[in-house]
Order: C-alpha cells, then structure tokens, then sequence
C-alpha cells in the first residue's frame, strides 16, 4: 500500500544521523509482509531511494559513459557492494522485478556479444572468495598477483566488512543496510511454505533454460 507525505526512518552514515531535504520529490511510502515500512521516491514511473536528488535522476539519461568505466547492473541484496569492495581494492593495489531484471540482463548480453561482462554470482563467492577475486581481477586486467589477491580475499571477509566498515555505511534505524548476514537462502526465512512453494514454481516457469537459472533457488527449506 502506497500513500504520500513524509516519514522519519532514522538513518545514520558514518554514525550520524542525517536528515534527507531533498526538493521536488514524490515521496510514497511502503511496508513489506512484515509490516514493516520504507520511503521511496517515484521518478518518470521508477521508485528510487530517496537519497538520490531529483536533478541527478533527470541526468541518468544523457550520462555519458568512458571506454573504461566499470558499472554494477546487480539486483537488490545480490552482492553488490561485496563485489564493490574486492574491485575497489584491486584497482587500488546500475525495478521492475527480479524476473524481468534477468531476462533483460540475458537479452543484453546475447546481443552485445562485443561488450566484456562478468557475471558474479553470491553463492559463488561464498563458497571460494579467493577464486571470486582472480576472476574479477582478470576481468578488471589486474596483473596476476597471489600475495594481492590472497589479501584481498581476507580483507573481504564477510565478519571483517561489518566490523571494518561499521563506521562508514548508512544504517536504517540502526541496523547495516550494506552488510547482513553474509549468509546464502536466508530469504527462504521470510516465506511461508505455502509462499515458497509459489515461489519455486514461478521461479522454474520464468527462469527454466536461462543461464542465470540456479538449482540451488529452487530448494525447499
């Protein structure tokens, strides 16, 4: 259920509270199956954070982009500010759905064959970050380097990021929203088993024959 007007959601970055003034904004506000509610912005039929000055949105379109520029097209709680953090080190030493986010990314890549694309995925990386590293460090032409990737793998331990980047990241009523659980499925949590179910049987329907389809998705509990 949406509706306008304003909403205090207690957000801190670097431990201080901040208070958005963001002019011309349509605000609309939102809760989950929990009940609990969140402020968003509606901008040209797109619902954006509200964190995002109404100026910069109308700049998106004639943004241009650099031969060499590296951008995220990962959806929501997918990784990518972990992704961030490993290629921010290495070079130092961008909704309508899940379903049709997907979809799109595959048609994209099938028809720009030209244009280099690593796919990241989560479970990947939790399962062998050194390897996740090597990879983006390939993508990225990061000279071979064990002792740099070896550190970098460490450096990007899930329960070192939240303690090491407490202090900087944007909290929402004083909970981490960059860096959880650090955990795979702990979405299945939230679901009924009725829900999940649904889920699993949409999921096989929408995704079944894609590259990105992934067994481990359509597990129960």
């Amino acid at each position: 259920m949406f509706s306008s007007g304003a909403m205090s959601q207690g957000i801190t970055v670097c431990g201080n509270e901040i208070e958005l003034n963001n002019p011309g904004q349509d605000l609309v506000h939102v809760k989950d199956r929990s009940g609990k509610a969140y402020s968003l912005q509606r901008y040209d039929g797109v619902y954006y954070n509200t964190f995002y000055n109404v100026a910069h949105l109308q700049q998106i379109k004639g943004f241009k982009l650099r031969a060499d520029d590296v951008y995220f097209a990962g959806y929501l709680r997918t990784g990518t500010h972990w992704t961030y953090e490993m290629m921010s080190m290495l070079l130092k030493a961008d909704v309508n759905g899940y379903f049709d986010h997907m979809k799109k990314a595959e048609n994209f890549l099938q028809q720009h064959p030209d244009i280099p694309v690593l796919t990241v995925v989560y479970e990947e990386m939790l399962e062998n970050k050194l390897m996740a590293v090597e990879r983006l460090a390939g993508f990225l032409g990061v000279q071979k380097n064990v002792g740099l990737f070896e550190a970098v793998a460490e450096k990007c331990q899930f329960s070192k990021m939240v303690v090491d980047k407490s202090a900087y990241t944007i909290k929402f009523s004083g909970e981490n929203s960059i860096f959880r659980k650090g955990v795979s499925g702990d979405w299945k949590n939230w679901f009924t088993d009725e829900m999940l179910e649904d889920y699993i049987r949409v999921y096989n329907e929408e995704m079944s024959g894609s590259r990105f389809y992934r067994k481990e998705y359509v597990r129960q509990k």
